[in-house]
């Protein structure tokens, strides 16, 4: 198995996942955060949380029906599924990340 590498690869896991949200509102006060854990098994699903939050830093509930992509390097690595939906300012979805070589 991979594990080690696996490891090693997604201790920065919030800077290999990003994503963008589209919500009904200006985006430009808002700020979004992508939640994982610091190591996973290849193939096995993990749970991403996306939220959307205001200035305050409070989740922005205000918005119901936004969607964030979520990409990852290097090309040939995939994540599936590759969109969270939010709901409320809030979105999860357990997500598999697969593909030869190392995630960086």
């Amino acid at each position: 198995m991979e594990t080690l590498a696996a490891a090693r690869c997604l201790l920065c896991i919030l800077c290999i996942l990003t994503a963008a949200a589209r919500p009904a509102a200006a985006a430009g006060d808002r700020t979004l955060s992508v939640l994982a854990p610091s190591s996973y098994v290849p193939g096995m699903p993990i749970l991403v949380r996306v939220e959307l939050r205001d200035t305050g830093g409070d989740l922005s509930r205000d918005v119901w029906d936004a969607e964030a992509a979520l990409s990852v390097t290097p090309a040939g690595t995939t994540l599936t599924p590759d969109r969270v939906t939010l709901w409320n300012g809030v979105g999860s979805a357990l997500v598999t990340v697969e593909g030869a070589g190392d995630v960086a």
